[in-house]
């Protein structure tokens, strides 16, 4: 460290701090909602992904979009397991916040694939193809939104309707194993 600048030592603490930071928090990285009602929700991520970020300038940008759909069902899956191991460790979203987040769920799980945000979105999106590109494009959209997608929310959306019957109606992270530590841990990270 002698040999950094004044610049570089800063960079240094700043990682230091940030790495220890992390070890600290592993025994905590359980302790969130990875569904809930702000944009940190992975389904809120999903579908910032699918109807704003994912770039739709040319065929290869829509076949990398279609790839995508084709994954969402394992990225559900693992998500729900994810509520299961939290669920047994005392760690679920509170009963009054799952009726803010099922509506938009229910939205991808339910209608027509032509009606799915997904695909309406693609089809506003997508530019640089020929009309043949964009019918046989879009149809396959269609296919991954109905056989993919829909199918996925709706479990996500099965599985929360029964959360919300086990769901405590507190909030807070004392009731957490481990709450009183991971408050401390949370402190020092503001």
């Amino acid at each position: 460290r002698a040999a950094f600048s004044e610049s570089q030592a800063m960079t240094a603490d700043i990682y230091e701090w940030f790495h220890d930071d992390l070890v600290r928090g592993h025994p905590f990285m359980y302790n969130d909602y990875p569904v809930n009602p702000i944009i940190t929700s992975v389904h809120y991520n999903l579908y910032a992904l699918f109807t704003i970020y994912h770039p739709l300038n040319n065929t290869q940008e829509a076949e990398d979009y279609i790839s995508r759909l084709s994954q969402v069902g394992e990225k559900i899956s693992a998500l729900i397991d994810g509520l299961k191991w939290r669920e047994e460790r005392g760690v679920i979203l509170p009963a009054f916040m799952i009726p803010y987040v099922l509506p938009d769920i229910d939205g991808l799980a339910m209608g027509t694939p032509t009606s799915n945000d997904y695909y309406t979105s693609f089809n506003e999106r997508l530019n640089g193809v020929t009309e043949a590109e964009r019918a046989s494009l879009s149809a396959q959209v269609e296919a991954q939104i109905k056989g993919t997608v829909m199918p996925a929310y709706g479990k996500l959306s099965d599985f929360l309707y029964l959360e919300k019957t086990k769901a405590p109606n507190e909030i807070g992270v004392w009731q957490f194993e481990n709450g009183e530590e991971y408050y401390i841990q949370s402190l020092r990270r503001q």
